[in-house]
């Protein structure tokens, strides 16, 4: 399997194929879609049934949630790599604004794997917990940003996590989660790939904010558990709230 499980392993719930139906709820209507990952599946011990919702409601608002169960005692941690240009491509993101509800990050070791301690942000390129542009000190970062902010106030209920903006279109996204973390990824080794509409996306094209557990976190006593028993409920509850500045 490797030194490490990440996004890209050859056999990810990504590269499956889940049923899917269309749905009303009170956050609004979308699609759910299953998928159960028997045992043994990625050296992963239970049968793990997965929920994921997609819902937009006319609030602007988009409802994303992960639900898992399974039967035997296994690890979850569920998110997206969903990446955002409020610029529709137009231009890179470094001039997009963000703002992050966090005073630490996770360490990284050997590998990009965290140590199992926690930073502070205050006076460093990761402190944005005031509104400032991307690219204003990223090249201060070696190789560009993708690190796991420790979010403020984490007590399992959704709450602000973070705010992205550009002032050029005026458009913004607000993301409120019950994670612990969110990773931030500057797409550092996006070179040469095939947009729509004939765009080509390379570096800083993209960012990526995934709500998360922590990276290694089966591994770290120090970080909050994604262990799941039976009888238990994995939940992953993302709210992105589209606006304008």
């Amino acid at each position: 399997m490797g030194l490490t499980i990440c996004t890209e392993a050859w056999r990810a719930l990504t590269k499956k194929v889940w049923r899917a139906e269309e749905i009303k709820a009170s956050q609004g209507e979308g699609i759910k879609m299953t998928y159960l990952s028997p045992d043994g599946e990625e050296n992963y011990p239970g049968n793990l049934k997965v929920t994921l919702l997609y819902l937009l409601n006319e609030n602007n608002e988009l409802f994303i949630q992960y639900l898992a169960t399974a039967d035997k005692k296994t690890v979850v941690s569920l998110t997206n790599h969903n990446y955002y240009n409020l610029t529709g491509c137009k231009e890179n993101v470094l001039n997009h604004v963000l703002q992050i509800e966090a005073d630490h990050i996770t360490e990284l070791g050997e590998h990009q794997i965290p140590t199992g301690k926690y930073i502070s942000v205050a006076g460093t390129p990761f402190d944005f917990n005031r509104p400032r542009l991307i690219g204003e000190n990223i090249k201060e970062v070696e190789g560009g940003y993708d690190h796991n902010f420790v979010l403020k106030n984490h007590n399992k209920q959704v709450r602000q996590a973070a705010v992205l903006s550009d002032a050029a279109c005026g458009r913004k996204i607000e993301f409120m989660t019950d994670s612990p973390g969110i990773q931030l990824y500057t797409s550092n080794g996006m070179q040469g790939v095939a947009g729509r509409n004939g765009i080509t996306y390379n570096q800083y094209w993209g960012v990526c904010l995934e709500t998360q557990m922590f990276p290694d976190t089966p591994n770290k006593p120090s970080f909050p558990s994604c262990v799941l028993n039976p009888g238990e409920e994995f939940v992953n509850r993302t709210v992105l709230k589209l606006g304008l500045i």
